[in-house]
């Protein structure tokens, strides 16, 4: 019978059982982690990385430090305490400042470094067209 599967024993299932082993989770995550070692742009990763986890970590506890201020902010309001109302209004406006800031910091350094990445991207391939050009 003529069919496309290689028999068992020949070259083809020895093949097959490598891709097998290397198909299994630790060694894939090994060849990632060399691969992103080895990468020229290994700091850059790694500096978004920590960046992304700064702004979540600074967003998470805005968040908790914003919950926290509601109860002191209502019972100012229900106690109809204007002097503790406006104390509070502050407090949420530094919360707040705080956390935009850090959002705006960040996203302004994301795309400082997108347009640099672009730009270069751009160069290259305007480099790599003019070279193919002038060998036609």
């Amino acid at each position: 019978m003529n069919n496309d599967r290689p028999e068992a024993g020949t070259a083809g299932s020895k093949v097959d059982a490598e891709e097998v082993a290397n198909a299994r989770l630790v060694p894939q995550l090994e060849m990632m982690a060399r691969a992103l070692l080895a990468a020229p742009v290994r700091n850059t990763l790694f500096m978004l990385s920590g960046s992304i986890f700064f702004v979540i970590a600074a967003t998470a506890y805005g968040q908790i430090r914003l919950n926290s201020w509601n109860q002191p902010f209502y019972d100012a309001l229900s106690h109809r305490n204007f002097t503790e109302f406006l104390y509070q209004l502050g407090i949420f406006g530094l919360i707040a400042g705080i956390i935009l800031g850090s959002l705006a910091l960040n996203l302004s350094g994301w795309a400082q470094d997108a347009a640099a990445q672009s730009a270069a991207a751009v160069t290259s391939a305007t480099a790599t067209g003019s070279a193919a050009a002038s060998q036609r």
